[in-house]
């Protein structure tokens, strides 16, 4: 299975697993709009490293959507509410506090929001399956 250089969180918050397997042990996990960059894949699985905190493990690949153009440096925004909803398509969409709400979807965002300091992140590059 062919696997892309970088991926991004499509769901409210999926696990990092310490093995390629569902029953393994969840190290961590990502939130909304998390990005990672893909080290190697396996069947249904991708190792990845976490972009913002540098955590590797393995991801379900059909939790994440590939990343199609190069990272530009801007303030994250984030779910600042305990959760907060974002339509997409015919999905609604909750999200956990600290998951990265992306600048286009910023105006359907129900909820509160927060800027936070400037880091490398992906913008306007990737759709959910809802959305396509």
């Amino acid at each position: 299975m062919s696997a892309p250089d970088q991926v991004v969180c499509s769901l409210s918050c999926a696990p990092l697993r310490s093995e390629p397997d569902h029953r393994a042990e969840m190290s961590s996990q990502f939130l909304f709009g998390e990005t990672a960059t893909v080290l190697e894949a396996s069947q249904a699985f991708w190792k990845v490293r976490a972009d913002f905190d540098g955590y590797a493990g393995w991801i379900d690949a059909r939790q994440f959507e590939e990343i199609h153009k190069a990272p530009v440096s801007q303030p994250l925004v984030i779910v600042d509410d305990f959760i907060g909803e974002l339509p997409i398509g015919n999905e609604l969409h909750r999200l956990p506090m600290g998951a990265i709400v992306p600048e286009r979807w910023q105006p359907n965002f129900r909820g509160k929001l927060r800027r936070i300091a400037p880091r490398r992140v992906w913008r306007n590059c990737w759709t959910t399956r809802a959305a396509i």
